[in-house]
């Protein structure tokens, strides 16, 4: 049974918990981020009720359990678990980074509403808040910019500034979060560069040179770099590792293929290479990673 969750903040470098309610954004009890640098236990199925949690994964695929369903998020994907509903991180990786926060989406403190927005506005929000699915995987981009201007913002000066500076950002970061998922003509650019990180996603397997999918982007190499990472948050070839160590999991998981026959099939050059990626990514070896209970075709 899914327990809820008590907010425990702390500001360490791999984890930090920052209470917002006291620095100017009444409604935004936790902004978070958090590092993984060892394997860690994940925690277990909790629920938060009232509030909205919602994490942008910047660094490492991880596996999100929400409502009996399981979801994969990538590097520059968001995850979103809607109040009172069951949900985990099954999968938290080595070298796993994620920004996330909690929005209450019932009573806020104060006579005013969520950041003391207008009753009619906060309302509109908040419902709209709660109509976003469990993983956006649209152009994420000024989601994190809102959110690392907000830890540059909470680091400077205290102060009747720094407060309106953090909940004007909060209000911008929640606009972004839904401009996220409203459709839109988006420039045809966008659209092939969302086409090419869609396919490597569907076929890690394949070679990809940079020339090639800049092309297809019709980039330049140089900026087809730089907006790949904007939007992911990995240079290609890492993005692309990643997509490969993802799609290993699901085979170890559920075919009984050899380990070495997975590692060709996925473009990796020997299968130790193989194992010391796929270590590196999860904490565990391929071999471990099947053997944790994985039935086999």
């Amino acid at each position: 049974m899914a327990f809820t969750l008590p907010i425990r903040y702390t500001d360490t470098p791999d984890t930090r918990v920052l209470d917002l309610e006291k620095n100017g954004a009444p409604g935004v009890p936790v902004l978070g981020l958090t590092r993984i640098s060892r394997l860690t236990n994940p925690v277990l199925e909790h629920v938060h009720p009232g509030v909205l949690e919602f994490g942008l994964c910047l660094r490492g695929a991880l596996i999100l359990n929400s409502g009996g369903q399981t979801h994969t998020v990538m590097p520059g994907n968001i995850y979103v678990n809607q109040p009172g509903i069951p949900h985990r991180l099954t999968i938290q990786p080595r070298g796993l980074s994620i920004y996330w926060m909690h929005v209450k989406l019932d009573k806020t403190s104060g006579k005013r509403g969520l950041l003391k927005l207008p009753p009619q506005e906060s309302k509109t929000i908040c419902e709209r808040l709660m109509t976003l699915p469990p993983v956006v995987s649209t152009d994420t981009r000024h989601v994190r910019q809102a959110f690392t201007r907000l830890f540059q913002q909470y680091e400077s000066t205290p102060g009747a500034y720094r407060n309106v500076c953090i909940r004007q950002t909060c209000i911008t970061l929640l606009i972004e979060l839904l401009e996220c998922t409203t459709p839109r003509n988006m420039p045809t650019g966008t659209q092939r560069l969302d086409s090419v990180i869609a396919r490597m996603r569907r076929n890690p397997e394949r070679d990809c040179r940079i020339d090639d999918l800049a092309r297809e982007a019709a980039l330049s190499p140089t900026h087809f770099i730089n907006q790949f990472k904007q939007v992911t948050g990995l240079p290609p070839i890492h993005f692309l590792l990643e997509c490969r160590i993802e799609k290993a999991k699901g085979l170890l998981s559920s075919t009984s293929r050899t380990i070495t026959a997975i590692a060709m099939s996925l473009g990796f050059s020997s299968s130790q290479h193989f194992s010391n990626q796929f270590r590196r990514a999860t904490g565990m070896t391929p071999r471990a990673w099947r053997a944790r209970g994985a039935v086999h075709d």
